[in-house]
């Protein structure tokens, strides 16, 4: 009997030890976290909006997403944290990505009602998220209503430095505006715009406009021009930091603009292939690198964004079109989806992981190592994708301070020489906050000694019954 209650107060002990810290509170700031989706792929909420359009068995066809499915998971929005969805292309068009539009007047049948679409605005709102909605301002289809318009083109492409045309697409947004209330638009391809035509229309419409950027030499303007920037071109460097072992990260620490909150960074995106299909010749589990490399798109410097599917996280190429199949919210574990929720979490409780200078400590060989300050906060980020465990010492850290292991439970004290020494397993990441010194932690002291000594008299109790009993 003593002895099972003795077991009993150990395996109490090692749950108790083991509990992890309750997740963070997430508070309002002015970082973005930006999720892109692809509405005919995301969920088909419901049948009724099922047009002739619809071909699943063509990689190219429309596949029935639509405002009801994203609807059925703005819960799911919500919980990891998203601050603003993109939508794609709503007008009528003759393809999926919503770039051969058929009228700016129509928006696609497939998708829903304009009634349908308000109602997913409202709701998102309730939610605390903006929407902004991508304008596609190159191409319309070959059977067009806008052909024969002085700023159409013979080929179908849209002569945006007609001022016509800036003026017919500016009409256009400020009815949607008015209409549905979105809070801002998304230009895919900027800078193969004119810059004045694009001035001149964001003068004209209000809201949050954000604009995609491929051309490094452009991308000064574009900062200057729009609120912030996508910079594509990145995610070759981002794969090869994250998918193998030993790689450095200079590449990505070099970019333009890195200290910059005017960009917006990514993993993977719309037109790029998944980042677990890069990681197949390696090997290395999809979930793991997942994490890390999510770790560093949240607290690098950058508001992060990520396409639809990518907290499952998804599979797929873009030659196959395979990267825009359906998402399946079921598939597989929850364990990305929960990185992501915790991850966005801490970004909004701890400003300096947002909005702090970014200083480098190490990055070797697979190590990477950075510290983030805003003012008297500082947070410490440690990336492992080596195949040992890694550490380093901090000695520019006041005396009588502790650093808390945010991501995974951990707690480091000053050491005997004034350093802190801070470490992370092998494929693995953390973030460490640093605090006061708060020595012994007598609230959970306290109860665990009141429960251990409770055990402990009531097994000398029950031993003195059952020998009382035996004599």
């Amino acid at each position: 009997m003593v002895k099972r209650l003795i077991y009993g107060a150990l395996l109490f002990f090692i749950v108790f030890a083991g509990l992890q810290v309750a997740p963070l509170s997430a508070e309002e700031d002015s970082s973005h976290f930006y999720y892109y989706i692809l509405v005919d792929r995301f969920e088909n909420g419901t049948t009724e909006n099922d047009t002739e359009q619809i071909d699943r068995d063509s990689t190219a066809g429309f596949y029935g997403g639509d405002y009801q499915g994203i609807q059925n998971n703005i819960d799911h929005l919500k919980t990891i944290g998203v601050t603003e969805v993109i939508l794609s292309p709503i007008v009528d068009s003759e393809d999926y990505l919503g770039q051969q539009v058929n009228s700016f007047e129509n928006l696609q049948e497939t998708y829903g009602s304009e009634e349908e679409l308000k109602q997913l605005v409202d709701r998102l709102h309730e939610a605390g998220i903006d929407v902004l909605v991508q304008t596609p301002l190159q191409q319309v289809s070959s059977s067009s209503e806008l052909l024969g318009r002085d700023w159409i083109q013979a080929d179908g492409q849209i002569d945006f430095t007609n001022e016509s045309a800036v003026d017919y697409i500016s009409d256009r947004l400020s009815d949607w505006v008015e209409q549905f209330q979105f809070d801002g638009f998304y230009i895919e391809n900027a800078d193969q715009l004119p810059a004045e035509s694009l001035e001149l229309l964001m003068n004209e419409v209000d809201g949050l406009w954000l604009g995609g950027m491929s051309d490094e030499s452009s991308l000064e303007k574009g900062v200057e021009l729009f609120n912030q920037v996508i910079r594509f071109g990145d995610h070759e460097e981002t794969f090869s930091s994250f998918t193998g072992y030993g790689a450095d990260f200079t590449s990505l620490l070099n970019q333009p603009f890195f200290q910059s909150n005017d960009v917006v960074h990514y993993i993977d995106f719309l037109h790029t292939d998944r980042f677990t299909r890069a990681l197949e010749p390696t090997g290395n589990h999809p979930v793991t690198r997942w994490k890390l490399a999510l770790t560093y798109l949240f607290t690098a410097p950058n508001d992060p964004i990520l396409f639809q599917g990518s907290e499952i996280p998804m599979d797929g190429s873009i030659d196959d079109l395979s990267t825009h199949k359906m998402i399946n919210f079921l598939a597989g574990d929850d364990q990305v989806t929960r990185h992501v929720e915790k991850l966005s979490s801490m970004r909004d409780k701890y400003e300096s992981l947002s909005s702090g200078e970014m200083k480098v400590l190490h990055d070797e060989n697979g190590f990477l190592a950075f510290e983030r300050i805003l003012d008297d906060e500082k947070t410490y980020v440690l990336i492992n994708t080596t195949e040992t465990s890694q550490h380093i010492n901090l000695t520019d850290i006041d005396s009588g301070k502790e650093l808390q292991g945010l991501l995974i439970n951990d707690l480091v004290r000053e050491g005997e020489n004034g350093e802190y020494r801070i470490a992370t397993d092998r494929e693995s990441a953390n973030i460490f906050i640093v605090k006061e010194d708060s020595g012994i932690y007598w609230p959970i002291t306290i109860v665990f000694v009141g429960v251990m000594g409770a055990f402990i008299i009531f097994a000398i109790t029950m031993y003195r019954k059952q020998r009382h009993k035996n004599i």
